[in-house]
């Protein structure tokens, strides 16, 4: 019997979380020990679970840096960010579904940052090109 793709996912997801957490609480529960401090379990279980959505949060304020790093490594620059926060692009995106068509707002970003654009939503990063960039860029590569 197959189970549901929720299930599935969560069960991929959990031993990611289920072994960072346990890792914190054990280098806390080990310094503990070894350094004779005087740690409830109520804070080490505290600090272990709270320590996975840190780790996010950092990761995601810092996202944008280790790209710009790789990109210059590379030799190659990013696609201008969309600005405004993605709190602010998430609004934006649920307005035009609402008022018209979505593609209406990829098109304005585009007239005002360039063919191509790069933005966040819900902590996935998005790149959108326009048609005649990709077609440009297809035809570079296989040199027809």
């Amino acid at each position: 019997m197959r189970t549901s793709p929720g299930l599935g996912y969560l069960a991929d997801r959990a031993p990611r979380f289920v072994l960072h957490t346990a890792l914190a609480f054990g280098t806390l529960r080990l310094a503990k020990q070894f350094l004779d401090l005087n740690v409830p379990i109520w804070l080490m279980i505290a600090v272990s679970v709270g320590s996975r959505p840190l780790l996010v949060f950092i990761d995601s304020q810092t996202a944008d840096w280790r790209a710009a790093q790789r990109a210059k490594a590379l030799g190659a620059s990013l696609a201008p960010n969309v600005e405004g926060g993605r709190y602010n692009i998430l609004k934006a995106i649920f307005a035009s579904q609402v008022d018209g068509y979505p593609g209406t707002l990829v098109s304005r970003w585009m007239q005002k940052y360039g063919p191509c654009i790069r933005f966040t939503v819900l902590g996935s990063e998005a790149v959108r090109a326009s048609l005649w960039l990709v077609v440009s860029a297809v035809l570079t590569c296989c040199r027809l």
